[in-house]
C-alpha cells in the first residue's frame, strides 16, 4: 500500500481548508481589512463560490500525475499515454493490479473513482450532461482508496 500516494492528497486538502479559512475570514472582516485587500467583495464572494471546484480539480489532477507516475516506475513495458485521461488512468489500474498481492482495484471502488473523474470533467468543461454531484470529501476518499492500492513509491 502506498500511504505516500495519499498523504499526497491529503496536502490538497489541507490546502483547500487553509484556502477557505483565509476566504472567510476576509469576506468576514473585509471592512476592517479593505485597506490591505485589493480584491473587491464581490471577488471575493467568487472565489468562496469557486474553491470547491478548484480544489476537486487539483485532487483530480495530481492523482492522475501520481497515477501515471506509478504506471511509468512501475511497469515501463506496459504503454500509457502521455495525454492519458484519469478515467482511462484508472481502468489501467484496476486491469494490472495483482490479486495475488492483496492489492486488486475493487470494481465498485474503480467505478466510484470513475464517477469522481466525470464529476471533474462537469465542472472543469461544463459538459452538457450533468453528473451527480460528488463533494470534495468524498472524492478525496475515493481517489485515496485507489491510491492506497498501489506498490509504495520508489
Amino acid at each position: 500500500m502506498s500511504e505516500s500516494h495519499a498523504r499526497r492528497l491529503a496536502k490538497v486538502r489541507d490546502e483547500k481548508e487553509a484556502a477557505e479559512e483565509a476566504v472567510d475570514a476576509c469576506r468576514k472582516n473585509y471592512g476592517e481589512l479593505r485597506h490591505l485587500i485589493r480584491s473587491d467583495p464581490l471577488a471575493l464572494e467568487s472565489a468562496a463560490r469557486n474553491l470547491e471546484k478548484t480544489y476537486y480539480t487539483r485532487l483530480c489532477a495530481d492523482t492522475e500525475a501520481m497515477l501515471y507516475r506509478h504506471f511509468q516506475d512501475h511497469w515501463p513495458a506496459l504503454r500509457v499515454l502521455v495525454n492519458a485521461t484519469g478515467a482511462q488512468l484508472i481502468n489501467h489500474a484496476r486491469h494490472h493490479l495483482n490479486p495475488s498481492q492483496n492489492n486488486s482495484l475493487d470494481t465498485a471502488v474503480a467505478d466510484r473513482a470513475l464517477q469522481v473523474m466525470d464529476y471533474r470533467n462537469y465542472l472543469a468543461h461544463g459538459e452538457k450532461s450533468r453528473q451527480p454531484e460528488i463533494r470534495f470529501y468524498e472524492a478525496l476518499d475515493s481517489l485515496q482508496e485507489i491510491l492506497l492500492k498501489l506498490p509504495p513509491m520508489k
